[in-house]
C-alpha cells in the first residue's frame, strides 16, 4: 500500500522570515522478486510528483503564512445542488495561502480551483479564529456564472449575496421523488433553521424541466419572516 511520507527542509536565516517547506510524497515501492531459482531485477520505484505541497513562512512576530497546493485528480467533487460532479481520474487543482498569527487562522487568501466545468476565485475571512466570510470573486461551476460574498454570523445566522450572468438551479428544484402524503396523512413541519438571509439577481436562472427564466431577483429574510 502507498503510504505518505513526510519531508521537510528549512533554510536556515537571520532576517525576519524562515521559510519552511513539507511536501508529502508517496512511499516507494517494495522491491518484489519471482519464486524462482533466479531472482529477476527489482521492480523500479514509482518517481511521481506529490499530490499535495505546502510551504511555510514564518516571521518573528507571530505572522505565518503558508502556500497550499492540491492535485485533486484521484478526488470526486459532488455538488448535488448545482448539478455538477467531477470524478475520480480527471484531472484538478487546488491552492491558496493560508494566514495565521501565533498559530491562529486569521483568512485564506488567493484561494483558486481550476477543475473540468468548475472554476473558483475567492477567499476565506476568519475573525478570532472562527469562520467569518467566504468571497467568491469568480465562480464557473456548470451553467452558473456568479460572484457574491457568504457572511457567517456569530448567532448561526447566514448572509449570501450573489450575482450573475446564470444561476443553475435545476437540481436543487428538481423533483424529490419523495412519496406524496396521501389521504388525511400530514407530515410535521421541519424544525425552523438559522436565521437566513438571501439577495440574488441574476440575468438568467434555469429551472426544473427545461424551464427558465431572465431576470431574476430574489430577496428572502427568514429571521423577519419576509420574502420579497
Amino acid at each position: 500500500s502507498m503510504r505518505p511520507r513526510l519531508r521537510s527542509s528549512a533554510m536556515s536565516v537571520t532576517n525576519a522570515a524562515a521559510p519552511v517547506m513539507y511536501i508529502a510524497e508517496p512511499a516507494p515501492e517494495r522491491k518484489r522478486h519471482r519464486s524462482s531459482s533466479h531472482s529477476s531485477p527489482a521492480v523500479p520505484e514509482r518517481n511521481e510528483p506529490p499530490a499535495t505541497t505546502a510551504t511555510m513562512t514564518t516571521r518573528r512576530n507571530g505572522q505565518a503564512e503558508v502556500a497550499i497546493r492540491a492535485d485533486l485528480g484521484d478526488s470526486r467533487i459532488a455538488l448535488g445542488e448545482a448539478g455538477y460532479e467531477k470524478p475520480t481520474g480527471q484531472p484538478g487543482t487546488a491552492e491558496g495561502t493560508l494566514r495565521l498569527l501565533r498559530e491562529r487562522i486569521t483568512g485564506l487568501d488567493d484561494v483558486r480551483v481550476e477543475a473540468p466545468g468548475l472554476s473558483l476565485r475567492g477567499r476565506v475571512g476568519f475573525s478570532q479564529g472562527q469562520l467569518d466570510r467566504l468571497v467568491l470573486s469568480s465562480l464557473a461551476i456548470g451553467r452558473t456564472r456568479a460572484s457574491g460574498e457568504v457572511l457567517f454570523g456569530r448567532d448561526g445566522a447566514v448572509s449570501v449575496t450573489a450575482r450573475g450572468a446564470a444561476l443553475d438551479a435545476s437540481a436543487l428544484l428538481a423533483p424529490s421523488g419523495d412519496p406524496k402524503p396521501t389521504g388525511g396523512e400530514q407530515r410535521p413541519a421541519p424544525p425552523p433553521g438559522p436565521p437566513l438571509r438571501l439577495d440574488l439577481g441574476f440575468e438568467r436562472v434555469f429551472l426544473a424541466n427545461q424551464r427558465s427564466a431572465e431576470a431574476f431577483s430574489l430577496r428572502f429574510d427568514r429571521r423577519a419572516g419576509r420574502i420579497e
